[in-house]
């Protein structure tokens, strides 16, 4: 039985973003509408003059940048990204520094809030007598900052904060895909595993039972598991010798063992497997780790004789199956893939 299928997203993050592309500003340009017209022009000049000296410091345009690159990549929220850098413009602050505690509980909501304001154009009018009539009172105290330092703090982040949002939306949708991705992978997996399981049932875990039952009835000689994916073979073969009601055995091989050391293990297993079934009547399923190297077509051919004689009567002689795992069919010689010798399965 195989999985049902996932109902999966259909919309892309390059959709979305072909969608938003208007709202991201890459190069971090500062439109027009941040500059601004003060009512003291002493003070306006300070606040022009200190945000055009931090939005152009190398030192501020490297920690904003890192800022919010670190920031994306963490899928931090835009209010989280704003405070932060708050912190960095009060590190690099000339004239209107605000004093970081005095910020974090006194302040902090209303500079998300203004900054909001600022990204969706919410302000009408000049930026510093809105900051002065709706954020002015309370911070006049030049040790703290007031709205002056709003004012000037505005115009060097802002620029950070287009697109952040929309840049943050499709990274998380980026991520969402290679999530359906892998669960598609996932999916496609499993169904693999659970249709090998089902014809490994059909070809030898039923028949079994049945022949436990009826000693007339013969079990196949051997079975090839051809799957290209290693830790997949081997799951299923662990889930067969774990399920069947056969004696499991399991021939343990090293890649670089040779094909008589290989051989000398199976015989042994083999002969095994006969006294079992003479003294108990059960008969016994082995697998036989690197089997087929035995079975190439390019061994010699007394070697490739002497297997098809073996798996030929396999069961009869030993009462015995052979199960195995390779890696590509296709390298083993065709006379022993014949089905009265062997039982095919492959994973695709």
């Amino acid at each position: 039985m195989k999985l049902l299928p996932t109902k999966l997203s259909t919309v892309t993050h390059k959709e979305i973003k072909k969608i938003n592309t208007n709202k991201i500003n890459k190069n971090h340009t500062v439109s027009s509408d941040v500059f601004f017209k003060g009512s003291r022009s002493e003070t306006q000049k300070k606040i022009n003059s200190d945000a055009h000296s931090i939005k152009n410091s190398q030192k501020f345009k490297l920690e904003m940048t890192f800022l919010r690159d670190d920031s994306l990549k963490n899928k931090k929220s835009l209010d989280d990204f704003l405070l932060a850098s708050m912190y960095v413009y009060i590190n690099n602050a000339i004239n209107f520094p605000i004093k970081e505690d005095f910020f974090e509980y006194k302040i902090k909501n209303r500079f998300i809030e203004i900054m909001k304001k600022s990204l969706e154009h919410q302000i009408e009018g000049n930026l510093s007598e809105y900051l002065q009539e709706n954020y002015g009172w309370g911070l006049f105290n030049g040790k703290y900052g007031g709205y002056e330092s709003f004012a000037t703090a505005i115009p060097c982040v802002l620029p950070y904060a287009k697109g952040y949002e929309v840049e943050l939306e499709v990274l998380k949708l980026k991520e969402m895909e290679q999530k359906e991705l892998s669960l598609r992978k996932e999916i496609n997996r499993q169904d693999k595993i659970i249709s090998a399981k089902e014809r490994l049932s059909d070809e030898y875990l039923k028949p079994v039972q049945a022949a436990q039952k009826d000693s007339s009835l013969e079990l196949p000689n051997s079975i090839m598991l051809e799957c290209k994916d290693r830790l997949m073979a081997d799951g299923i073969i662990q889930w067969a010798l774990s399920n069947i009601s056969a004696r499991p055995i399991a021939i343990g091989t090293n890649i670089y063992d040779s094909n008589s050391v290989i051989k000398n293990k199976l015989k042994s297993a083999l002969e095994n497997a006969g006294k079992t079934y003479e003294n108990f009547g059960t008969p016994t399923l082995i697998y036989c780790e690197n089997f087929d190297k035995l079975l190439q077509a390019s061994n010699p051919a007394s070697e490739i004789a002497a297997i098809k004689a073996l798996l030929s009567n396999t069961y009869k002689k030993y009462h015995a199956t052979v199960i195995f795992t390779t890696a590509n069919s296709d390298t083993i010689e065709n006379v022993l893939k014949q089905p009265h010798r062997m039982k095919q399965i492959k994973v695709e």
